[in-house]
């Protein structure tokens, strides 16, 4: 037994220091990426960590100069990180980096799935991906053309057709991502077109999902995927519940089955029928206490109004910017006769925000926690999902959500005359 024991305790040794030469050889090697553009002219480049759940964290900017920019000296000791170049702080999807410990990478950029890259394989792998995302690219533009141009009795005939070319060409994704060596490339793409499809297509899901490499299966990602298609009810569910009200949410979720509801999808849509019933009309409203645009704190409970329009919108938003226009009128109109606004913007610049102001002559109150979406604690109170967005307060109670231009006129008209 005494040597059994002996035997036991060295293995354990040896399993200790086998995890210290192998730390050791993974120590952190720094990464270089460097970058030409030829086809604008961008004073500042930035670079974000794609974080697990795709949202992404600034680490770093630099300036371009003469049309190139370099990132170095990070280090990196994941075998797999994803990295996002963006022009434009904060905004749009960004140039997609995959890092190895110790890479020097370099890029010519030359527009959107057509950049050239150099300095690993697994770019390498990335760009044969890239070419059938640029099929995607062109099949829409395509299918805008024909829409633009065709009668609209051919409008069914062009729809037929976008969804048969779109089937084929998930099919040529699937192909491509089945045949990526790396697993964690392989898992990470096939979890990426689930994650950022515009609806939840479970033809699509199954196919992606048998796209992952049984070494791709036991990454976090690979796991992820497999995790939205065994609950895949329950996905869709939480995938729609962005548009349904209280009632219609609650009675779908009362429709899935045990294992979907005790998911993590499942809970999270439970979660969101609890706020939902907390925002229901008759309501008192969450609290908000934010800065205004001066600097100030501002708590919504000291607004006196007979009507209060929490407006949720962004510098950055088009339809936002252009509604502005129409609450500027309304402003005018029924301020007196006891209405107020406050705009809550979603913008994490505050410099653009003030301008934005400006510009569109937003006279009301204006406040921010100048956070991202996904930090805000007042969008969750408030589930702000997308934006612009409202909700009309009548003595501190919910009475009405996303009431625009003559709906929200009409509303004014009926209550404060």
């Amino acid at each position: 037994m005494d040597i059994i024991q002996s035997l036991k305790k060295l293995a354990v040794v040896l399993v200790v220091l086998t995890g210290i030469f192998y730390s050791c050889e993974k120590e952190e090697k720094p990464w270089t990426i460097n970058s030409k553009i030829e086809i604008a002219e961008v004073p500042e480049a930035y670079l974000y960590k794609v974080n697990e759940d795709r949202s992404d964290t600034l680490i770093d900017s630099t300036s371009v100069t003469n049309h190139a920019f370099t990132f170095e000296g990070i280090n990196n000791s994941d075998k797999l990180s994803v990295y996002r170049i963006k022009f434009a702080k904060g905004h749009g999807n960004g140039l997609t980096v995959l890092i190895n410990n110790g890479d020097n990478i370099n890029i010519e950029i030359l527009g959107e799935y057509k950049n050239i890259y150099s300095g690993n394989d697994i770019q390498s792998e990335y760009a044969k991906y890239l070419k059938v995302k640029q099929k995607e690219v062109d099949l829409m533009k395509e299918l805008v053309t024909r829409m633009s141009t065709s009668t609209p009795d051919k409008a069914e005939a062009n729809t037929k057709w976008y969804t048969s070319e779109t089937k084929k060409l998930n099919q040529d994704k699937a192909d491509v991502i089945s045949k990526i060596k790396s697993p964690e490339l392989n898992a990470y793409l096939a979890l990426d077109e689930i994650l950022t499809s515009s609806i939840a297509d479970k033809e699509k899901f199954e196919l992606l999902a048998n796209s992952i490499t049984d070494e791709g299966k036991a990454t976090a990602d690979g796991n992820k995927a497999l995790e939205i298609l065994k609950y895949f009810d329950a996905y869709d569910l939480l995938f729609q519940s962005i548009q349904m009200d209280y009632e219609t949410l609650k009675n779908k979720y009362e429709e899935l089955n045990s294992d979907n509801k005790n998911s993590k999808f499942g809970k999270q849509v439970s979660d969101r029928i609890a706020t939902l019933e907390s925002l229901d009309y008759g309501k008192v409203a969450p609290p908000i206490n934010a800065k205004t645009i001066d600097g100030k704190s501002f708590d919504l409970a000291q607004v006196k109004a007979k009507f209060i329009l929490i407006d949720f919108w962004a510098s950055w938003c088009g339809p936002c910017r252009e509604e502005n226009k129409n609450y500027v009128n309304l402003y005018k109109q029924f301020h007196d006769k006891s209405f107020e606004i406050v705009g809550y913007s979603l913008d994490t610049d505050a410099k653009k925000w003030k301008e934005a102001v400006t510009k569109d002559d937003l006279s009301w109150i204006n406040i921010s926690n100048l956070k991202k979406q996904k930090d805000d604690s007042i969008l969750k109170s408030f589930q702000i999902e997308a934006v612009p967005s409202n909700i009309i307060l009548k003595d501190g109670k919910i009475v009405a959500r996303n009431l625009f231009s003559y709906e929200l006129e009409d509303f004014l008209n009926q209550n404060l005359y």
